[in-house]
């Protein structure tokens, strides 16, 4: 998996279990939490949140959840 921000952060990676048809992204950033679904079948999930209202993203946790699984 890769993260990369400027003005934004960009989260990437691959699901590998073919049984997995999305993933909830979670991105906590000062103890704010950013989410978004993204269902996929291809095992490949990608996620843009804006950070253009953050201006000093002090910590940033990135929490993968299988959404099957809940």
């Amino acid at each position: 998996m890769t993260v990369s921000y400027k003005p934004y952060i960009t989260i990437s990676g691959t699901i590998k279990s073919e049984k997995i048809v999305g993933t909830a992204v979670f991105v906590i950033i000062n103890g704010n939490s950013y989410g978004a679904k993204c269902n996929t079948q291809s095992g490949v999930f990608e996620l843009d949140v804006k950070l253009h209202k953050i201006a000093n993203a002090a910590e940033i946790i990135i929490t993968l959840i299988d959404i099957n699984g809940l």
